[in-house]
C-alpha cells in the first residue's frame, strides 16, 4: 500500500462525522451527498464512496479498518473527484454545474488569447484562487471575478470534459498531463494547448501552454529581428544539402517560431521541390509544402516510452524519402542519437535542444551520448544557434537615459553601460511607467537576441582537445564570433531594450 500525503478534511455544516479514532488527524464526512475528499461514508445506507484513484490511499484503508472493527458491513462505490469536490464545497449536485465551469474556463482562455499570452497559470492555495497569464515573458496576475474565483473547482472540471489525452479525472495530490480537445481548440482558434497539473505545498496548480496557429503568419527572419549577419549565416546554413543545424534556448525562447520561418524560406527557395518532413509532439503548425507528423506513443506519461517513440519516429522518417528532417526536440540520448544518424545518412536535419549558449550545445549532445568524433566533424555539425526573447520598451512611454536619471540605475549595471554601450548618446532608453498603448506595462512585445556559430574544423578541434571555454574563446577572438552580448548591446544602443531588462532576460552586457 502506498501512502499519499494526508490532507485534513474540514467537516461541512450539518454533516454527521464518523471519526476512525480519537487521535485521527483527518475526518471522514458522512452524508447522503457525495463530499469532496479521499472517501465518504454514507451511514444511512452503509455505502463507502471512494474517489477513483484513492482506493489504496492510507486514509481510505484506515477508515475501512475502523468500520470492520465495529463489525459494520458496507458496500464500496467508486465515484469521481468532481462529484466529491462539489459536495464537499457545500454545493448540492444541482448547484454544481460542470457546464458553467467549462464556460468560465473558456472565458479565461479567451482573455489569455486576447492578451497574446503564451501560458495560463491556475493556482489554488488552500482555497485561495490565483490566475496568471504569461505575456511578453512576464507573469501577470489577473483580477478575479465572482466567476473566476473558484480555481479549486475549475481545475478538476478541465480533466474529464475538456481534454483529448488525459486520465479520466483530476487526481488531487498527483502530477498529471493532458491536451485540450480538438473541438475546444477549434473554437478558440488554437492548434494546441498542453496541460500540466501538480500538487503544491498547500494546494495545486495547473499550467496551460497555448499554441497559436501561425500557418498564415507573415513572420520572417527579418521580422523576428535577427541581425543582418545572423540572417546571412542562417541562409548559408540552409543552402547546405547536408548537415545538422541545432537551435538552442530555454522554453519560450522562440525556437519553434524560428524553425517555422526557416521552413517557409526553404519551401519558397526550393519552390516545393524538396521533401521537408517534421517530427513534433504535437505538431504546432501547418505550413504549406511541409509534411508535419506527430510522434506516436500510447502512454505520454511514461518517459521511457516517449523517448523510444521519438527515436522510432526519427528512424522511420528516413524511409519516407525526405530531403530535410525537422525534429521538434533532441530531448534525450535516444532522440539525439537518432538525429545524428539522420544527419550521417546525407539528410539536412534541424533540431532543438536546451543549452546555455551555442558552443554548449556540443556539451549537451556529448552528455546525451554523441561521440566526440561526430561532434568534431564540421561536415556533420553545420550550425549552432542560441537565442532568447527580450521584452521591447514601449516607444510611447519609454524614458531617455540622461545624466539626470542615471542615479536610478544600479551601480554595477551603470558601469557596464558606460563601458559597453553608446552611453549618453541620446539613443539609450529606460523602461517607461506604462501607458494606454502598452496596457500600462511599459512593454510592447519581444525581440530575438541570438548568437550563431558555423563551426570550422579549427573550432571543433579546439573543443575536442581543450573543451568548451577554450573553443568559445577561439570563436570570439580568432574567428571574430559575435556572442549573445554583442547582439544585446545593439538592441540597447538602439533604445529598443532597457539595459536592466536586457541583462535580466539575456546576459550581462560584458559577458562573453
Amino acid at each position: 500500500m502506498s501512502a499519499l500525503e494526508l490532507v485534513p478534511l474540514v467537516p461541512v455544516a450539518n454533516t454527521r462525522i464518523k471519526v476512525p479514532s480519537e487521535n485521527s488527524q483527518w475526518y471522514i464526512p458522512a452524508s447522503k451527498e457525495a463530499l469532496r475528499g479521499s472517501c465518504l461514508y454514507d451511514e444511512d445506507n452503509n455505502i463507502l464512496y471512494v474517489c477513483d484513484g484513492k482506493q489504496t490511499d492510507i486514509v481510505v484503508n484506515e477508515f475501512m479498518a475502523s468500520l470492520e472493527r465495529e463489525d459494520i458491513e458496507y458496500d464500496i462505490s467508486v465515484t469521481t473527484y468532481e462529484i466529491m469536490s462539489a459536495a464537499y464545497s457545500g454545493e448540492s449536485d444541482s448547484s454544481y454545474d460542470a457546464t458553467e465551469n467549462q464556460s468560465i474556463v473558456l472565458s479565461i482562455f479567451k482573455d489569455a488569447i486576447k492578451q497574446n499570452a503564451s501560458d495560463i497559470h491556475l493556482i489554488d492555495r488552500a482555497g485561495k484562487s490565483i490566475i496568471k497569464f504569461r505575456v511578453n515573458g512576464n507573469l501577470v496576475i489577473q483580477p478575479l471575478t465572482h466567476r473566476t474565483d473558484r480555481v479549486k473547482q475549475l481545475i478538476p472540471t478541465i480533466y474529464p470534459s475538456m481534454l483529448d489525452v488525459s486520465e479520466t479525472h483530476h487526481k488531487e495530490g498527483e502530477k498529471q498531463d493532458g491536451r485540450i480537445s480538438k473541438d475546444i481548440l477549434k473554437e478558440l482558434g488554437l492548434i494546441g494547448a498542453r496541460v500540466s497539473t501538480t500538487p503544491t505545498d498547500i494546494g495545486s496548480m495547473m499550467v496551460i501552454r497555448l499554441m497559436k496557429d501561425n500557418s498564415k503568419s507573415n513572420l520572417t527572419l527579418e521580422k523576428l529581428n535577427y541581425a543582418d549577419y545572423h540572417i546571412s549565416m542562417l541562409r548559408t546554413m540552409q543552402k547546405k544539402r547536408r548537415g545538422i543545424i541545432i537551435i538552442s534556448g530555454e522554453t519560450g525562447s522562440g525556437k519553434t517560431t524560428a524553425l517555422e520561418c526557416i521552413m517557409r524560406e526553404l519551401v519558397a527557395s526550393t519552390k516545393g521541390t524538396k521533401h521537408i518532413f517534421t517530427i513534433e509532439n504535437p505538431p504546432e503548425n501547418s505550413i504549406d509544402g511541409v509534411n508535419h507528423t506527430p510522434i506516436v506513443c500510447e502512454n505520454f506519461d511514461d518517459e521511457t516510452e516517449v523517448s523510444a517513440s521519438w527515436a522510432r519516429s526519427i528512424s522511420s522518417a528516413l524511409r519516407l524519402d525526405p530531403d530535410v528532417v525537422v525534429v521538434g526536440e533532441a530531448r534525450d540520448r535516444a532522440s539525439a542519437i537518432a538525429v545524428f544518424r539522420a544527419g550521417m545518412t546525407g539528410h539536412q536535419v534541424y533540431a532543438t535542444v536546451h543549452a546555455n549558449d551555442a558552443i554548449s550545445i556540443l556539451d549537451r549532445l556529448e552528455d546525451e551520448g554523441i561521440k566526440m568524433s561526430l561532434l568534431s566533424n564540421p561536415k556533420l555539425v553545420t550550425g549552432l544557434v542560441n537565442q532568447c526573447l527580450v521584452p521591447v520598451s514601449c516607444k510611447s512611454c519609454r524614458v531617455k537615459l540622461t545624466k539626470e536619471n542615471e542615479h536610478t540605475i544600479e551601480q554595477g549595471l551603470l558601469e557596464r553601460i558606460k563601458q559597453k554601450t553608446e552611453y549618453l548618446s541620446g539613443k539609450l532608453h529606460l523602461l517607461g511607467p506604462g501607458c494606454a498603448e502598452c496596457n500600462k506595462t511599459g512593454i510592447e512585445g519581444r525581440t530575438v537576441v541570438a548568437e550563431m556559430v558555423m563551426p570550422s574544423y579549427e573550432l571543433l578541434s579546439t573543443f575536442k582537445k581543450e573543451g568548451n571555454a577554450a573553443a568559445r574563446h577561439y570563436w570570439i577572438h580568432r574567428e571574430n564570433g559575435k556572442p549573445l552580448s554583442y547582439h544585446l548591446i545593439q538592441k540597447v544602443n538602439s533604445g529598443e531594450v532597457d539595459p536592466d531588462i536586457a541583462e535580466r532576460y539575456a546576459c550581462l552586457l560584458d559577458e562573453e
